[in-house]
């Protein structure tokens, strides 16, 4: 790699990226710790208002990189990474919406609010099609405060219901038949099981606490569910959070279930 940190033939940078999750060998560090006496190579990363990189943004500061801390070790350390897909690993709020719009338009990831709401969804959307369940990954699409966002079904998986594929497959009985339309949302919360009919076009609510335990057996949710459209001025007055996305999430109609009482319970209608 002579010429660098280069985009490749498919437009991607030829090294894996870092998110900054990082684990050492205790002993391996202390002793490199003791050889260098904690010291690092520095740079500076300034980052400037506009193109001519007359003005600073913010100020410059001296930086050393997590992930440098290899070049320190002996030629015999083991030193290795795991590489995921971004989808299912990385996508950082850094950016505010002005910033992002910018972003955007210059070809570059915006990385802001938006964005993140819109990959959490579509991760959720992808790992309930990798359980079985049969959901479009196309949904909303729209350009909001100068972001272009593309929102899949909204799919929110609390942790309580699971974390990773493994954990939400688990709640997608070999039996199940689960049908999502683009336009619908589902927000599902704790021990929630599918072990029958559910087809939702529209927005579905589960919220189980714990120490209940509720099984779907069958279930149709049809109704004018939840719309993303963008902000208004007034909204984004009112609402920090509003504000910080540039879209307002409007929940027309839900479908709500709550189960706030330990025990078991079936939906089955």
């Amino acid at each position: 790699f002579s010429t660098g940190d280069v985009a490749g033939p498919s437009g991607y940078s030829p090294f894996p990226g870092n998110i900054n999750i990082l684990v050492f060998k205790c002993s391996t560090y202390c002793k490199v710790l003791g050889q260098t006496g904690g010291s690092v190579s520095e740079f500076v990363n300034p980052k400037y208002t506009d193109a001519t990189k007359t003005t600073f943004k913010s100020p410059a500061r001296l930086e050393c990189m997590m992930q440098d801390f290899p070049l320190l070790l002996p030629p015999d350390a083991g030193v290795g990474f795991t590489q995921l897909d971004r989808w299912l690993c990385f996508s950082p709020v850094k950016n505010n919406l002005k910033d992002a719009a910018t972003k955007a338009t210059n070809g570059l990831p915006p990385e802001c609010a938006g964005t993140a709401e819109q990959d959490a969804m579509m991760m959720n959307a992808k790992i309930l099609s990798m359980s079985g369940v049969s959901i479009p990954l196309e949904g909303t699409s729209g350009t909001f405060g100068g972001v272009p966002l593309s929102f899949p079904p909204l799919v929110m998986l609390l942790p309580s219901f699971g974390t990773g594929l493994t954990d939400i497959n688990g709640r997608i009985g070999p039996d199940a038949d689960v049908v999502v339309s683009a336009r619908s949302a589902i927000l599902l919360e704790g021990e929630v099981m599918v072990e029958g009919l559910m087809q939702v076009d529209g927005a579905l609510e589960i919220r189980a606490v714990s120490g209940a335990r509720v099984t779907v057996k069958s279930l149709k949710v049809q109704n004018n569910g939840w719309t993303v459209r963008p902000s208004t001025p007034a909204e984004e007055e009112a609402d920090e959070m509003v504000k910080m996305r540039g879209y307002k999430i409007e929940k027309k109609e839900t479908r709500v279930f709550v189960f706030d009482t330990p025990g078991e319970f079936v939906i089955k209608e």
